[in-house]
């Protein structure tokens, strides 16, 4: 029998601009998928639909939750299954401020 690998991968998560001045999120890069790319859920007539997102302003001195804004980080083309307990490294692409790396814990998928 086969079994169906997953080939994309979801990472939600808050980014906080410190700095005093405004910044905007402008590109992700990870080395466990093809790309990483930021997405909007919109509900348009009743049908959820996804789109790509290039930029994510930041405003100063604020929070940016992307699960309470309706965003997730997409990781297409995996290059290895995700499993729960491991990490995975991703490069935040600012507009003006240096470039973020972190470690992305990965969870159990979730049942729908």
């Amino acid at each position: 029998s086969l079994m169906a690998q997953a080939r994309t991968g979801a990472i939600y998560l808050s980014v906080t601009n410190s700095g005093p001045s405004p910044d905007a999120l402008v590109g992700l890069e990870t080395d466990r998928a093809e790309f990483a790319e930021l997405h909007e859920s919109l509900n348009e007539n009743n049908v959820m639909q996804m789109r790509a997102v290039e930029r994510l302003e930041l405003a100063p001195g604020q929070m940016t939750d992307l699960g309470a804004m309706h965003m997730h980080i997409m990781l297409v083309g995996l290059k290895a299954p995700l499993k729960p307990g491991e990490t995975v490294k991703l490069r935040l692409i600012f507009e003006t401020s240096d470039p973020l790396e972190i470690d992305v814990p990965v969870g159990d998928a979730p049942a729908h």
